[in-house]
């Protein structure tokens, strides 16, 4: 969309104000049937576009409190044409996606809000859902069905059978493959893919867009090994039954151990054809014991093993290693067992947003990846003002010739900081360096909080804290995103929140 014809819209649509203000509820409310029959009836697009931006704008203000301002209505236009929106942290998006939600319902039947995880898709939801409902439009999210009395599939027809959808990457994702392999048409539930915005959209589209889903279903023979191969390699000793390469990545048997597998398994052969599955069950057991690191590559939360991103420590649900490491990681730790598995369905994030009629996004950090956005979904981003003048600070980099003398400086800046009692929010690029950068301010004796995306409610309440007086945060890059921290008052006069470059 171009600036100027934004700006006109805008115009008009702010001319609007006082008309519809003065309507009553029942009045304003009746508008939705309105503009449904000027959809049906093919009337012009702006002034149905004028008209629908008013009335949510003013709908909101009425539930909410809360009247859109004019940087917040022209990233909602950029939105509706089908762009991605880039407005800085604190911009308000969670209310700036209301506007081309509910017209893309109108004119589309149907509109998605897709985030990041769970928790912002339920926390949206619930805030700004009442919007929509007073405007006579059905919202669900996707956590909200919890009916035991009810299947999956019915579940999942009423969370896809709402006027506008509030859901996560990962759940939709999986919901997308369990419909695809339905056996029959009353067991599906996904409706037509027909416009979705896309919250965090550089993470979703870009950071993940090769992640694979993937569905697993169980081949019909189990094996009986994992117990007895985890038994035979907590025997053996390193450099002598077995060796690991400089990273810890790969681990295998030495002659020697070889030789004590035989004898523990009383077998003449361990790598001959017979004892092929044995031999492989041994290596699962060593690399599960040795390679796979509790807390680092998953965690066990409820008697499960749940695998962990090793960019940002996020938990990635529903998924699981492969060719029976998951099982060998479960034996190690005594937790609850899950089939052998094979791959049934599986898709890429970036495949599956391509199955959207429409797609359209914001972030607060869009415009350093618009080549890439344009090169593999023609999604131009377009960049929305501030609604007030920026106050941060932007100092130039330093540059150091080693990153031990880049550490050292960021820790001395640290203390310096610290001391002041200055809020401290800590950025890393990885789960290692945030628990390296952890280790040596437990050296210094300074208090902090680590944040690893282990949890989206966890993280949440615990980024929101990071503005407060003396607060020491260390975060990886994509933890905590969606939330906004508090600045207090007495973290202001001591300067503001000091936020470092990734380190």
């Amino acid at each position: 969309m171009r600036n100027s014809k934004a700006k006109k819209l805008l115009k008009k649509i702010n001319e609007q104000k006082t008309y519809y203000r003065a309507m009553s509820d029942e009045k304003l409310q009746a508008q939705t049937e309105i503009l449904r029959k000027k959809i049906a009836n093919n009337e012009d697009e702006e002034a149905i576009i004028v008209e629908a931006f008013a009335v949510v704008r003013e709908a909101s203000y009425r539930v909410l409190k809360m009247f859109h301002t004019d940087e917040q209505v022209l990233g909602g236009l950029v939105l509706y044409e089908g762009y991605i929106a880039e407005m800085k942290t604190g911009e308000g998006k969670s209310l700036v996606a209301t506007l081309p939600l509910y017209l893309k319902a109108l004119t589309m039947g149907r509109s998605f809000l897709i985030t990041t995880n769970g928790y912002l898709a339920k926390r949206d939801k619930e805030r700004i859902g009442p919007v929509y409902e007073w405007l006579s439009l059905s919202v669900s999210d996707s956590s909200a069905v919890e009916n035991e009395t009810k299947s999956l599939v019915e579940q999942r027809k009423i969370v896809y059978g709402g006027d506008i959808i509030y859901t996560s990457n990962g759940e939709f994702g999986f919901d997308f493959l369990i419909d695809g392999l339905a056996d029959s048409p009353e067991n599906r539930f996904m409706p037509e893919l027909t416009f979705a915005l896309l919250d965090e959209v550089d993470e979703i589209l870009i950071d993940t867009a090769q992640t694979p889903l993937i569905i697993s279903g169980n081949p019909k023979v189990q094996s009986n090994y994992f117990d007895v191969s985890h038994r035979f390699v907590q025997t053996l000793r390193i450099k002598q039954d077995y060796e690991m390469d400089d990273e810890g990545e790969n681990v295998w048997l030495t002659e020697k151990g070889i030789e004590k597998a035989k004898h523990y398994f009383s077998v003449d052969n361990l790598l001959g054809l017979p004892y092929f599955s044995l031999y492989q069950h041994v290596i699962l057991a060593l690399k599960a014991e040795h390679t796979i690191r509790k807390d680092k590559d998953y965690l066990v939360e409820d008697g499960e093993v749940k695998l962990l991103s090793r960019k940002d420590g996020r938990i990635l649900e529903g998924s699981s290693l492969q060719s029976g490491l998951h099982q060998a990681v479960q034996t190690k730790e005594g937790a609850k067992g899950t089939p052998e598995s094979q791959t049934i369905s599986s898709v890429t994030y970036q495949n599956l947003f391509r199955q959207f009629r429409q797609l359209s996004g914001m972030s607060g950090t869009a415009k350093v990846a618009e080549p890439e956005f344009i090169g593999t979904y023609n999604l131009p981003v377009k960049k929305i003002k501030t609604h007030k003048k920026n106050k941060r600070k932007d100092y130039s980099s330093l540059s150091y010739v080693t990153n031990e003398a880049k550490l050292k400086a960021a820790l001395k800046k640290i203390q310096e900081l610290h001391k002041k009692e200055q809020p401290l929010l800590i950025i890393t690029g990885s789960v290692d360096a945030s628990e390296l950068m952890s280790l040596y301010l437990l050296d210094l004796g300074i208090a902090h909080n680590v944040l690893n995306a282990k949890s989206s409610l966890k993280e949440a309440q615990m980024i929101k804290k990071a503005g407060r007086i003396g607060a020491v945060t260390v975060s990886t890059t994509m933890a905590g995103r969606g939330t906004d921290i508090k600045i207090t008052e007495e973290s202001i006069k001591k300067g503001g929140l000091v936020v470092t470059p990734k380190i």
